[in-house]
């Protein structure tokens, strides 16, 4: 381990500690105070490094990094740097994604005395990391292994079973740049190190235990679950792939209605034989919800996206389930009884083993004819009508986009949409930022994301956060593999069209919907993108298609007419619930009636 002076050794130290634990990629966001940290990553064979010069986009990259399984570290320097990368740790924290956030800050001299580029960073996210780490100035009295031990523990509280941000906040005094300094230690500093040093793995391995459900667990839930005949299995967000296989598994076996969040990764029916596709749509109907009360409920993984299953839940008067790998109370219905705290790949396969498998009975079935319903409504309304409506645009993404490109979703319409009706089945996973559900670092967190996905990564987002991020189409423009951003253009944040508070004429276009005249086309100019606008549903639709052809970065602005949207919205919606209605009105009636 060779270093110019001990600053850099220290760096190096920390940057090759955190690549044996599995960060590999570094997010640099220059400036100064952190050169050792950017310069000592920069310089690691072993290491990625991607540079933005924007802390925030670079920390929400770092999230998109995290979510496909490649957790990452934001370099930053000291002062509002660093506390840029606050709304990516708080959405990390709630998501259950790993982040790091590798701070530089001020010696103590410089601390509460008006130096520039200076304030408070101990402790700076407070509750919301899982750990954090204070790394005082360079010292040869502070031996190196002990900067290894607690680089260890912090990292095992981020990347263990209950995943989340890390903090490691690192002290510099000057020479910040890699300045050779004559004997910088004495040369006993690193003789405890030489046998890590022949090694590639970290000082201190911390092993995370796998915790599985008791036998008492496992044969009251088995019990429980064989002698449900009107079970609901509503499957939350997931983004481990072998917890999505243990989980279609356990729903092969239990043959219920599955409810299946868009980001759940179980959203096809290869996987899950009684996978309810249109459940928003179904759950709509007041007279489909009275006929369908389940008597148990398996809830698997994190929230959903769907407000009308989360108010359906809330009637659920049987025991309801709730089951994951992490820690923390994640139950907003107020409706959980019994809650599983366990590896939940383990947890499913211990039940697949115990329990036999069931035929499909009339509780699936009502689902499944009422779902086929609500899809012969899509079919004939949505893609057989050639008006191009956001409606329109989530149907088309879900059909043409290339089922192996991994998506993103952006916050407010375009992730409900897609949990409205994505259903073709997509090999490739689908993401949005549901911890906090914000409209900042959509774009960033989507090119992180895809960043090295072979076959591309797309990202739907409206213009209200694509403005919100639009310095992170540096990133775009960057991207090591094709990345496609769809952007509705509806002129402004017309979610609130669909709020109460668009019954108040006065406030509702100033103070709300903020509406203007925007478009992107100089904006990817400006950052070497291609562009593409779209006026017409075929347009977009052959645009989506030949999204497997890309060979760089694309926007794609879809220009939607606001109140025509919103007249198209409300008619298709009320259609679907009159009509389910008038069917389940039906079966009442002739259940009523007896034979």
């Amino acid at each position: 381990m060779e270093a110019p002076n001990l600053n850099h050794l220290w760096a190096n130290l920390l940057v090759e500690e955190l690549i044996r634990n599995g960060i590999r990629r570094f997010v640099i966001a220059p400036g100064s105070r952190s050169t050792p940290l950017a310069v000592q990553a920069f310089r690691n064979g072993k290491a990625e490094t991607v540079v933005h010069f924007d802390e925030r986009g670079a920390a929400f990259f770092a999230l998109g990094s995290g979510i496909s399984g490649n957790p990452a570290a934001v370099i930053c320097t000291s002062g509002t740097a660093a506390a840029n990368c606050w709304p990516a740790v708080a959405e990390a924290f709630y998501s259950g994604i790993p982040l790091l956030v590798l701070s530089a800050d001020r010696p103590p001299e410089l601390q509460a005395c008006g130096a520039n580029q200076t304030m408070d960073q101990v402790n700076l996210f407070g509750d919301h990391v899982r750990a954090h780490l204070e790394l005082p100035c360079p010292d040869t009295l502070i031996p190196p292994e002990s900067i290894l031990t607690r680089i260890d523990a912090v990292m095992a509280a981020g990347l263990g079973h209950n995943k989340g941000p890390v903090h490691i906040n690192c002290m510099f005094r000057e020479p910040l740049a890699p300045i050779s300094v004559a004997a910088p230690w004495p040369d006993s500093y690193m003789s405890r190190l030489k046998s890590w040093d022949a090694v590639h793995a970290p000082y201190t391995c911390w092993e995370t235990p796998r915790t599985a459900l008791t036998f008492e667990q496992v044969t009251g839930l088995t019990e429980m679950l064989s002698s449900t005949d009107k079970g609901l299995l509503v499957i939350g967000r997931i983004n481990d792939p072998d917890e999505c296989d243990a989980v279609s598994a356990l729903a092969n076996k239990l043959h219920w209605p599955v409810l299946a969040d868009c980001t759940s990764g179980c959203r096809r029916m290869d996987c899950c034989k009684g996978l309810i596709a249109h459940y928003d749509l179904l759950l709509r109907s007041t007279k489909f919800v009275d006929c369908i009360q389940p008597e148990c409920v398996l809830h698997l993984g994190d929230v959903v996206v769907s407000k009308h299953l989360q108010e359906f839940l809330r009637r659920v008067q049987g025991p309801y389930i709730q089951m994951e790998s992490r820690a923390g109370n994640r139950d907003s219905s107020h409706t959980v009884t019994r809650r599983h705290t366990a590896d939940l790949a383990l947890a499913c396969r211990q039940l697949s083993e115990r329990l036999e498998a069931r035929p499909a009975g009339e509780y699936l079935k009502r689902f499944l004819s009422a779902s086929e319903t609500v899809r012969s409504i899509c079919q004939k309304r949505i893609d057989d009508d050639n008006t191009l409506t956001e409606l329109a645009v989530a149907r088309s993404v879900d059909s043409a986009l290339p089922p192996d490109m991994a998506l993103f979703l952006g916050n407010s319409m375009p992730v409900r949409y897609m949990d409205c009706f994505a259903f073709a089945g997509r090999s490739a996973q689908i993401q949005a930022n549901r911890g906090l559900s914000g409209i900042d670092g959509n774009i960033a967190t989507a090119v992180g994301m895809g960043w090295d996905t072979p076959s591309g990564s797309a990202a739907l987002v409206g213009d209200m956060a694509a403005l919100h991020d639009i310095n992170s189409l540096a990133l775009c423009g960057n991207s090591v593999s094709p990345f496609l951003l769809i952007i509705i253009n509806n002129r402004g944040g017309r979610i609130f069209s669909h709020l109460p508070i668009a019954e108040y004429a006065d406030v509702i276009e100033p103070c709300f919907v903020n509406p203007h005249s925007f478009h992107f086309e100089a904006a990817a100019q400006m950052f070497n993108i291609e562009y593409k606008r779209i006026y017409e549903k075929q347009e977009l639709f052959e645009s989506l298609k030949s999204a497997s052809n890309l060979h760089n970065s694309l926007i794609l602005e879809v220009m939607i007419d606001h109140k025509l949207n919103c007249s198209v919205h409300d008619s298709f919606f009320t259609g679907v619930t009159q009509t389910l209605n008038m069917q389940f009105a039906k079966t009442d009636q002739s259940v009523a009636a007896g034979p």
